[in-house]
Order: C-alpha cells, then structure tokens, then sequence
C-alpha cells in the first residue's frame, strides 16, 4: 500500500478532463487546487476509471461525488485534479474505495 501511496504523492495532477483518460482498472485520486497547495479529497479502486470519474461528476451518492459535482457546477471544475497509478500486486476484481474520516477519503497510510 506505501508503494501506491508513493505513487500517487510523487504523481502530478491533471485537470479533470475525462477525454484523456482511459477507462481501464487503476487507483485514482482527487485533488483540488488551492492557493496555499493542493488538498488530496478521495482516493479509489475502480475496473473503469474513466467511467467511474464521470459518475462522480454525474451521480450524487457518496459525499465525493456531490463535492465535484457542485465544483462542476459552480465552474470550478478548473481546481479539481485527477491522477491514477497501476497497481501491479493488486488481485482484487472488484471496485471499492479506501476511506478516511470526515467525508474524505484518503488511502490511510499516505499521510503527508
């Protein structure tokens, strides 16, 4: 899991455009964008990364999703950052999310 969570950390960010990512299985973050740096929001597993991005913007179930959608929204969608890593020892097929307290999710051992 540290490997990932490297991965991750050293990982730059891209705008959250779906048209350049690919729906494939990854572990992907959101961040946002501030003045004083960037905040990482969520971190999840997902077969189709592409598509699981795009319900995040579309579908307001999880407390993730509702924060990008009102980004989008409110035409901040220009703060939200994406990256996403392979994770070669993953076995596991199915999607799932690795959360942390307070409505944000975060792998646990990737603090900074």
């Amino acid at each position: 899991m540290e490997q990932i969570c490297a991965k991750l950390l050293k990982r730059r960010g891209r705008p959250y455009k779906l048209s350049s990512v690919k729906s494939v299985p990854r572990i992907y973050a959101i961040s946002v964008k501030r003045a004083r740096g960037i905040k990482h929001l969520y971190a999840g597993r997902s077969k189709h990364v592409k598509i699981r991005l795009q319900l995040h913007k579309t579908k307001k179930t999880q407390a993730i999703s509702k924060r990008v959608a009102a980004m989008f929204k409110q035409h901040k969608q220009s703060q939200l950052r994406i990256k996403y890593v392979k994770n070669e020892r993953q076995k596991k097929k199915r999607s799932g999310i690795y959360s942390m307290p307070d409505e944000e999710y975060w792998i646990p051992s990737c603090a900074e």
